[in-house]
């Protein structure tokens, strides 16, 4: 079977999954149990999941950040009475 016909096949995951934590290598067999290799069936996809999840987590730090210190600006601003 030709490596084109390999990567369309109709079983191929249409959404992402999260990737167990320790993902084979690219030429170990895939994780979610084709006869694919690693590199060919969920790697682009498990690589995007963990990017996103990547740029969630940075997201959600320094909106955390940005919070901490406008909270610590707002309490500096205030007059003494």
């Amino acid at each position: 079977m030709s490596v084109l016909k390999r990567l369309f096949r109709k079983n191929q995951p249409t959404e992402l999954v999260e990737p167990p934590e320790t993902l084979p290598g690219k030429a170990e067999r895939c994780w979610c149990g084709s006869d694919l290799t690693y590199k060919h069936c969920h790697r682009s996809q498990d690589r995007l999941f963990l990017k996103r999840r990547r740029q969630t987590e940075l997201a959600s730090l320094k909106a955390r950040q940005a919070y901490e210190s406008c909270a610590l600006n707002r309490g500096s601003r205030e007059k003494p009475r």
